[in-house]
């Protein structure tokens, strides 16, 4: 396709030309709602041989087609269940070198370029799943030695960095792990470029918050489950109550020390729902309330979550009470936040969207089957696997081929991977990638 035949209707998915999302073991994929593992590793191929490699071009070409099952997107995105699919986002102004990728880039976009002649505007990175906790929900395994994506890979994202209008750290504690404290002190972003954070709060002291000052746009949300010390602590593991609330509120701080400066700094909360702190909602709203910043409610993900998974299991539901009760405290506290609080739409969409969920359909299981099968299947994720199968299957109207499929995948890559770790490995070697506490 030339440059002067006309462009194709927008395509309702902008991941694949805009987005490069890396794991901890230097897997890379688009989104992350693929049912790929990967799309290139970073073992074999550096990062933009991945971007324009044949699995990329492949996804983008489907995707321009409107053809999401052979471009491997899982029947549950969001964005084609809602059918309002994920638009390219407007043009964010800076240096001349990053406005002129992202024009490129929604050319590209535009046309379905199977080849594309631009750089990923959203580098999404996980340089370690390293962490100092130990969350009920947490999808890590925590086997030991941890992954670490390799020191050339963080050399490639360095590269690749300059030109992206957002780059984000995520992964395991990213202000405790060296690959993450190693970027972030030789990253220099492009003038007009964003900077966000995905953190459990715990090591933001004045020195960290200081050396981020380098930063002049940033987004933080920080990981935070509970608002009351017994229900922070019986989720975060390991974290302990006093010392993160006390860095929010320093952070927060911060951030409107800093905006004198001009910089932005947008700090939010993000707190995953689940049996253990659904009764905690309205706590939530509160104490964002008070410091003025936003809170976002997601629901916890996982079918082997049993215990914690309101959303999927309907005895897990009912085993937390009055949970419509526990909906409409959280409704009224947000009717009863001061006038000026100028995050009331963003919660409340959260809290429906929490509502949504909590509505959907679930399945019960019997405590006698449950039993059976785990005298069968001893991983709390492989039988989640299977409990999953049956859902996608029964309630989400997937293929029965497409869902046996995907949990054969990810049961086997599992036992491989314990398999070639063996027994001797301690957690002497997974505790090496974190920086200790000061």
């Amino acid at each position: 396709m030339t440059m002067n035949e006309p462009a194709k209707p927008t395509i309702p998915c902008k991941f694949p030309w805009d987005s490069a999302y890396i794991s901890p073991n230097g897997d890379v994929r688009h989104c992350c709602s693929t049912n790929l593992n990967r799309i290139g590793t970073l073992k074999e191929n550096t990062l933009e041989e991945i971007w324009n490699g044949p699995l990329y071009q492949k996804i983008r070409k489907h995707v321009a087609a409107g053809e999401f099952d052979k471009a491997f997107c899982s029947p549950t995105c969001e964005g084609l269940r809602s059918g309002e699919g994920y638009p390219w986002s407007p043009l964010q102004k800076g240096a001349p070198a990053m406005e002129a990728n992202q024009r490129r880039g929604e050319e590209n976009f535009r046309r379905g370029a199977e080849h594309a002649d631009h750089l990923p505007l959203h580098l999404c990175v996980e340089f370690s799943d390293a962490c100092n906790f130990r969350c009920v929900m947490c999808l890590y395994d925590f086997i030991p030695p941890y992954n670490s994506v390799p020191k050339d890979g963080v050399d490639q994202v360095l590269k690749m960095a300059k030109y992206a209008n957002r780059v984000a750290l995520m992964g395991g504690e990213v202000f405790a792990n060296k690959p993450d404290l190693r970027f972030l002190s030789e990253y220099d972003p492009p003038e007009g470029g964003r900077m966000g954070f995905i953190t459990n709060a715990s090591r933001l002291d004045d020195a960290m918050l200081e050396f981020l000052t380098k930063f002049k746009r940033i987004d933080m949300t920080i990981s935070i489950d509970g608002f009351t010390k017994e229900t922070f602590e019986k989720i975060r593991v390991r974290g302990r109550f006093e010392l993160v609330d006390a860095n929010i509120r320093r952070m927060v701080a911060k951030s409107h020390e800093v905006a004198a400066l001009g910089h932005a700094w947008n700090v939010r909360l993000g707190t995953v729902v689940m049996r253990s702190n659904l009764a905690d909602l309205a706590n939530a709203v509160r104490y964002a309330a008070a410091l003025g910043i936003a809170v976002e409610f997601g629901p916890v993900k996982g079918f082997h979550l049993i215990d914690e998974n309101i959303f999927i299991y309907q005895d897990t539901l009912e085993a937390t009470g009055d949970w419509r009760g526990h909906m409409a405290a959280a409704h009224k506290a947000l009717e009863e936040a001061p006038a000026d609080y100028a995050h009331k739409d963003v919660v409340a969409r959260g809290l429906n969207l929490i509502q949504e969920y909590l509505d959907r359909p679930k399945m019960r299981v019997y405590p006698g089957l449950r039993a059976a099968l785990k005298r069968l299947i001893r991983s709390d994720k492989d039988l989640g696997h299977v409990f999953g199968l049956y859902f996608d299957w029964r309630h989400e109207g997937v293929p029965l081929t497409t869902t046996v499929h995907y949990a054969t995948i990810k049961v086997m890559r599992r036992l491989s991977r314990k398999l070639a770790l063996g027994p001797k490995r301690t957690l002497a070697h997974a505790e090496a990638d974190v920086v200790p506490a000061p």
